[in-house]
């Protein structure tokens, strides 16, 4: 395993946090999203890059992706996206 030291510059990334943490893009997103079936020694080694790099998840992509685009445009759309977002 090889932890990324430096933060990288912009937006950190799902996949900069997978290869940062040395596992799969699928299991960053598991342990964002607070899935169960994540192993507890895992999960501690993602959050712990997690941290260690400042990722954020992107908001709007998430509302794009959940509303597909349209609701997060109409009325009351933000809201429901701000309501119904992840947080770390």
């Amino acid at each position: 395993m090889h932890a990324q030291t430096t933060k990288p510059r912009g937006a950190v990334t799902i996949k900069q946090v997978a290869a940062a943490a040395d596992v799969a893009v699928g299991t960053v997103s598991r342990v964002i999203n607070v899935h169960e079936d994540v192993d507890g020694d895992l999960r501690a080694r993602v959050e712990k890059v997690i941290r260690g790099l400042g990722y954020r998840p992107n908001i709007l992509a998430q509302c794009l992706r959940r509303y597909r685009g349209a609701q997060a445009a109409w009325p009351g759309g933000s809201e429901r996206c701000e309501r119904d977002r992840v947080r770390l």
